[in-house]
């Protein structure tokens, strides 16, 4: 049984006390790789943004509840039950916590380490208190580091796998940047997407590696089916 470390959802990046700045990531895609590990019987610790999707998560509107879906969430209810003894759950709140417990959980050795969250690429000091607000607010920003290279300096031996999503990219720019990816993280392979193909509702990943690049389409009939080959690559 493969131990796999998942990071799912966006960070934060607070202004102040009050507000911050956030991405659009859900979890959604990051939930329905969790549910895919598991299901291939991995040990799985999942860290996911809060307000972000679990695995599984169950949502019932009495109104329009029917017996097919009531049995639908028994059914899942009763799967989460098996799952139980294989599975960790950590919330983070914004990058400093998320980059804490990264280090913290790659650091207990996982045979594999899959970053699909959503990680800021910018941070600012945030001001103490409220902003003001009725007027012009300037914020400063600075780069933040980039986890994915901290990976392999706290535990060499697992099989990292990256993302990357750009926006309106040509699949050159994107295996470009893929690649990239590849050979200075050390990533045993990169899931490349474009955010225009997701908004479209035609999600498509290009899997990147050392020795080539794979694509793989939506299937209409699964709508796992690439959190699937996500999960199956990553356990090989």
């Amino acid at each position: 049984m493969k131990r796999v470390l998942l990071t799912s959802g966006g960070t934060r990046v607070p202004i102040d006390t009050v507000r911050h700045i956030a991405n659009m990531s859900s979890g959604t895609f990051g939930a329905k790789i969790a549910r895919k590990l598991l299901r291939f019987n991995a040990q799985l610790t999942f860290l996911r943004a809060r307000d972000s999707k679990s695995p599984f998560t169950f949502e019932a509107d009495l109104h329009k509840e029917t017996m097919r879906s009531a049995l639908r969430r028994w059914q899942g209810m009763s799967e989460v039950c098996n799952y139980w003894r294989r599975y960790t759950e950590y919330e983070y709140r914004d990058f400093l916590s998320y980059a804490e417990l990264l280090e913290i959980r790659v650091k207990e050795m996982p045979d594999v380490v899959i970053l699909a969250a959503a990680v800021s690429d910018y941070l600012t000091t945030p001001m103490t208190g409220k902003a003001r607000s009725g007027g012009d607010m300037a914020i400063h920003l600075h780069p933040a580091p980039k986890l994915i290279t901290k990976v392999k300096e706290w535990y060499p031996d697992c099989k990292l796998v990256g993302f990357k999503l750009l926006v309106d990219s040509t699949d050159e720019q994107l295996v470009m940047a893929a690649r990239n990816s590849v050979e200075k993280n050390g990533c045993e392979f990169v899931v490349a997407n474009d955010l225009r193909d997701i908004k479209a509702g035609e999600h498509r990943l290009l899997i990147v590696d050392k020795d080539g690049v794979e694509e793989f389409k939506t299937d209409p009939a699964d709508p796992d089916f690439l959190a699937g080959v996500v999960a199956a690559r990553a356990l090989q």
